[in-house]
């Protein structure tokens, strides 16, 4: 690809230029590396002085972006010109695609790749159409009330394209384009110092009679914000003062009309900011990230042989993802609320649509399955995992022994949660029929000492506010809690037996405890845990169907399972042999 020049605009990237450059090398020694320095004071670029392969211009100032990758296109040599933020990971086959593509449509003069964050959602800006007043304020009204559903120029939310599609405008985070059209629309508009000049460049484009592209099958992770040393308060200033400028300069109105969208523009602009800084944290967006940017290369570009887990942010999946960083096993957690997840170094959280939406993105090495999700959603990871070879890899699922003790509720309640359950068992099931690797169905016990354990998290409040232990005396059945913890560490030595285990078949385990004990026993331990000073407070079989009554009218509370008193009264232990069978573990006395 000696036609391909790629252009970075650096400022102040820290590790992020230096493995965007070294992931550019990885995926071809034909492209020409142009790297254009505007100032950086963390000295990111200095490196490239010695290195013969990349040609390092240091501007001295930051100049901005349009300024700087003017800089470089014009020293570049190639037929085609790639810019490329510092933050911007292409993976293997994307520039070769982009390339391609403008090699087999010779009216194409820019394309843009398939931008995703580094979770695996597609980030705003990689296909948009033109700014207007309408859209510019749905974009600033929405990049604060984020749940809000407003026209904006972005197109995130419209159907992904499976074939090359023309659009507006692309993100100029990884835009290929002509150096033909570069030079004749006379490349980026300068007055721009930061933001909507990749807009302006794309209009201008197709304003000289050539078509701008959006290649969904050409994915790039974009961080998007990997300079450090300018405020996010700063950043949106320069933002809005780009929009301002975008509107004046292609704007049919009169100037009568002109002035006055610009004045509501400002005026929602100002609000807009004024809510931005409302709790808003002066520091680096790359703080804590840039540690781990080369372990994050290695995982796109399905170089780092990694453990799944549907569900990490689970009470399982917290200390699992731990515990198999510790032994050296890199994890891939899934999970739609990333941002809350516990954060481990061997550990990359991303976003369910990586394996529902943005399929063609995943490039996962996976070397086994951990599901500690509701066992019904796998069904819609089905794609992707049979793109990603999971076939061959083994499973460890769980689902619940509820399908046990609660199979009666299905014909009462077949949309309910015990026939969710059963449905996603057989579906396991024929899924992994004709599976080459190990299938283990785990169908676990209560589950205690997790953050996320509603109940026993309840009982603990109560006892401490109220000072009262709830003393259920009919609440007599049998019960034998696990600790979360030990099924981690029980996971973890499942799948060191099972990654060099060569053989294949399905197995179901039910697993639970190292202490049997009445359900009675374990509400009162429960509520002692705090360590203060405790009275029993007796509770007969009718006060509590009463109570119950009384908690199941309360329309915001869950609810509550049907006989819950007669189950209360049954025991509920199971047989482990299995389980212990698979890798034997001691599993801890219940201590809440």
């Amino acid at each position: 690809m000696e036609k391909v020049s790629v252009i970075f605009v650096n400022y102040n990237s820290g590790r992020f230029l230096a493995e965007s450059v070294l992931n550019l090398k990885s995926l071809s020694d034909e492209l020409e590396i142009i790297v254009i320095d505007n100032g950086s004071s963390d000295r990111s670029a200095d490196y490239l002085r010695a290195d013969s392969n990349v040609n390092l211009i240091c501007v001295g100032e930051n100049v901005g972006f349009g300024s700087a990758a003017n800089i470089g296109a014009k020293i570049a040599a190639g037929k085609y010109l790639l810019f490329l933020n510092p933050d911007a990971f292409p993976l293997p086959g994307t520039v070769a695609k982009m390339a391609s593509h403008l090699d087999l449509a010779p009216g194409c003069g820019a394309c843009g790749a398939f931008i995703v964050d580094f979770q695996g959602r597609e980030q705003n800006g990689g296909r948009r159409c033109d700014p207007n007043l309408v859209r510019s304020l749905g974009k600033v009204v929405s990049s604060v009330l984020t749940k809000l559903r407003l026209p904006t120029f972005d197109l995130t939310l419209e159907p992904l394209p499976t074939l090359p599609t023309p659009v507006d405008a692309v993100s100029g985070s990884c835009m290929m384009v002509r150096a033909e059209v570069h030079h004749d629309i006379g490349g980026f508009d300068e007055a721009y110092f930061l933001h909507f000049e990749d807009l302006d460049y794309c209009r201008r484009t197709r304003d000289a009679g050539w078509g701008v592209d959006f290649l969904p099958t050409a994915p790039t992770f974009h961080y998007q914000g990997g300079s450090v040393g300018i405020s996010r308060t700063i950043m949106a200033k320069h933002k809005q003062a780009s929009l301002r400028r975008y509107l004046r300069k292609f704007s049919r109105s009169t100037p009568i009309v002109l002035n006055l969208q610009m004045f509501i523009l400002l005026i929602f602009e100002r609000l807009g900011l004024l809510m931005f800084r409302i709790g808003q944290r002066m520091e680096s967006e790359t703080d804590g990230v840039t540690s781990g940017i080369a372990q994050f290369r290695r995982l796109i570009c399905g170089d780092q042989p990694v453990v799944l887990i549907m569900g990490g942010r689970s009470e399982i999946g917290v200390p699992l993802c731990g515990r198999l960083n510790a032994v050296g096993i890199a994890v891939v957690s899934v999970s739609r609320c990333e941002r809350q997840a516990v954060v481990f170094p061997g550990t990359s959280v991303v976003h369910p649509e990586l394996f529902k939406r943005n399929v063609g993105a995943n490039r996962l090495n996976i070397i086994g399955i951990v599901s500690l999700c509701p066992i019904w959603e796998l069904q819609a990871y089905e794609q992707s995992f049979a793109a990603l070879g999971c076939d061959q890899i083994p499973w460890i699922v769980f689902s619940s022994t509820s399908v046990l003790t609660r199979e009666s509720e299905i014909s009462s309640d077949p949309t309910g949660t015990v026939a969710q359950l059963k449905s996603g068992e057989e579906w396991l099931i024929a899924r992994r029929r004709l599976s080459e690797s190990r299938t283990l169905l785990v169908r676990p016990t209560v589950i205690y000492g997790g953050k996320y354990n509603n109940n026993v998290n309840l009982i603990k409040q109560i006892g401490k506010y109220s000072r009262l232990s709830p003393q259920l005396n009919f609440a007599l059945g049998s019960r034998c809690p696990v600790h979360a913890d030990d099924l981690a560490e029980w996971i973890v030595a499942l799948l060191q037996i099972y990654t060099g285990d060569r053989n294949a078949g399905m197995t179901t385990a039910e697993i639970q405890g190292g202490e049997v004990l009445t359900f009675k026993e374990m509400v009162s331990r429960t509520s002692r845990s705090s360590g203060l000073t405790i009275r029993a407070m007796s509770l007969s079989r009718n006060i509590f169907r009463v109570a119950l009554g009384l908690v199941g009218r309360i329309p915001f509370l869950a609810k509550m399972p049907p006989k819950l008193i007669e189950r209360l009264e049954h025991d509920f232990v199971f047989d482990n042999r299995e389980a212990q069978a698979q890798a034997p573990t001691s599993m801890r006395f219940f201590h809440p």
